[in-house]
């Protein structure tokens, strides 16, 4: 399967509604503990729409820049698993939610914690 076909096989849909449910998530995660930590609700009630949309970019150019520098620097796909670990916080929250409302997210098989920053979701064949 040559890339192009891999390409179009990705639910692009899909997979950004699952990267921005993860990124929001651990968002709430780290409002919750940064509100435990004396600021304010008002001070960290943006801080999962922001978080959402920063994993979201912020994840997929560190993605692809591993994907493409792998073969010269091989350490580079360290920086990837270190990312998840920011973005892993969520992923019970986005289980139980997949679990409540399967239809939103249309994933069968989210697990409670995924080490990967980016999941990619494929159409089903």
């Amino acid at each position: 399967m040559n890339t192009v076909d891999t390409l179009s096989n990705i639910a692009w849909f899909a997979t950004i509604k699952l990267a921005l449910a993860r990124g929001f998530a651990s968002g709430l995660v780290l409002a919750a503990f940064s509100a435990t930590q004396g600021n304010s609700i008002a001070e960290v009630m943006g801080v999962p729409f922001m978080w959402a949309i920063f994993s979201l970019f912020m994840f997929g150019l560190v993605y692809l820049l591993a994907k493409i520098l792998s073969g010269v620097l091989p350490l580079i796909n360290l920086l990837p698993l270190l990312l998840s670990l920011m973005i892993i916080v969520g992923d019970p929250i986005v289980y139980v939610f997949n679990r409540m409302f399967p239809k939103i997210l249309d994933l069968t098989d989210f697990k409670i914690l995924n080490f990967n920053a980016i999941i990619i979701v494929y159409h089903p064949e």
